[in-house]
């Protein structure tokens, strides 16, 4: 049985031997309540508050071919305690000229907070918009279009 295969078109394969992508991964659903994912990326530092594994997205830019990073998604410690494994997800992306910041963090305990969490920004809207669905039937939410 393989569990690896490289295609001729170099299209890497975990758990099919007909990768359709440049990196395919199959598998069974893996549960939300599970310690596990079909993937774990997963740091080696000693651990800290604010460490963790994370997913950059990149790409070219202009006609030379120089390449920027757009974005990157987090899962990283909360604490400092030892033994405390309580978790946030990070959301950054990146302005022209500027470095990646976080936009958007989920933390432990399910709390939105975003670049503008003490202001009257999205924070407030994401309010607003959790209370217009708790007292509404709507099945979507869609924002800035």
């Amino acid at each position: 049985v393989k569990r690896m295969l490289i295609s001729f078109v170099f299209n890497v394969g975990i758990g099919t031997a007909t990768p359709d992508n440049i990196l395919d991964v199959r598998g069974g659903n893996v549960s939300a309540t599970t310690n596990n994912g079909m993937v774990i990326i997963q740091s080696t530092d000693s651990y800290a508050i604010d460490k963790g594994g994370s997913i950059g997205f990149a790409g070219k830019y202009n006609t030379g071919g120089s390449i920027a990073a757009w974005g990157q998604i987090g899962g990283r410690k909360e604490t400092t305690g030892d033994g405390n494994y309580a978790s946030y997800m990070q959301f950054s992306t990146r302005a022209n000229g500027a470095s990646l910041t976080e936009k958007l963090r989920i933390d432990s305990v399910g709390n939105i907070k975003t670049s503008e969490t003490f202001g009257n920004g999205l924070q407030n809207k994401i309010k607003q918009m959790g209370a217009f669905l708790q007292s509404s039937t709507h099945q979507s939410i869609i924002m800035g279009y």
